[in-house]
């Protein structure tokens, strides 16, 4: 990806992501992108693709970050809606397959209640998260026009519109104190660092456990397609009965709009 950079050897992984980003343009404005994002390029939505073996999302990639050691993007800002207009409640997702892995263990072994645990016990974490809602219903805002809205609001009614435009981190609501998805806290701390501490918890666990958040000697293989992305597990499994009853309020919603 950045071929003129394989000869130098950079030891810190920060000083390696300054260094890249004096390449990139820092394309954050307050209320549009993510700070320490970047504009998303045909590079970087190539490389999604062979991340997370899906077209689909590269469709909607908008901006990314959390540069690697290898120089991949390791998380990506999602428009909310993309030309495709397939609606996005979370604007974050992570690809690093590496990361993606690792969070997927820490799921599977409890963690989110770990962390729900330590929100309800920390006033100031719990102002934190409330927070990071606040701040991800505020980026959604700024990347919809009144015309989107309206777009929005005939796919899912009145009342699933409202509920998306004040959705926080993950799609949750602004008052959620359930983590929901570690997946994309670990995107919002790679993106707002030290303002996301829930995001921190995550990636401090992570580095607990070996996991090292700027990419290992070998994990390039799955962004450059040498080898392809692991499996992703399905969480629709989780959603099931929740997609029902939203299509049910949505044909009802439709039915009393028509009459």
């Amino acid at each position: 990806r950045h071929p003129k950079f394989r000869f130098i050897m950079v030891n810190s992984p920060v000083l390696l992501i300054l260094f890249l980003g004096l390449q990139r343009t820092i394309a954050w404005s307050r209320g549009t992108l993510f700070p320490n994002a970047v504009q998303v390029t045909s590079t970087d939505t190539e490389t999604l693709i062979k991340q997370t073996g899906q077209v689909g999302p590269s469709e909607a990639a908008k901006a990314c970050g959390g540069m690697c050691q290898h120089g991949y993007a390791q998380v990506f800002q999602m428009n909310p809606l993309p030309s495709s207009g397939r609606i996005n409640s979370g604007i974050i997702k992570l690809t690093c397959p590496l990361l993606v892995h690792a969070v997927d263990a820490l799921e599977d072994e409890g963690f989110m209640e770990v962390v729900n645990t330590r929100i309800a016990q920390n006033a100031s974490l719990t102002k934190a998260m409330h927070d990071a809602h606040v701040e991800h219903a505020e980026y959604r805002k700024s990347m919809l026009t009144e015309s989107d809205h309206d777009k929005i609001k005939s796919k899912i009614g009145e009342r699933g519109a409202k509920a998306f435009m004040q959705a926080g981190v993950a799609g949750s609501s602004i008052q959620s104190m359930d983590v929901k998805c570690l997946h994309a806290w670990l995107g919002d701390y790679l993106f707002r660092r030290s303002e996301s501490p829930v995001g921190k918890m995550v990636a401090d666990e992570l580095k607990r456990r070996g996991i090292t958040l700027h990419g290992d000697i070998a994990c390039s293989l799955f962004c450059t397609g040498k080898i392809p992305p692991p499996t992703p597990r399905n969480k629709q499994r989780h959603k099931t009965s929740k997609e029902i009853a939203r299509r049910k309020r949505r044909r009802m919603e439709a039915k009393l709009r028509s009459n």
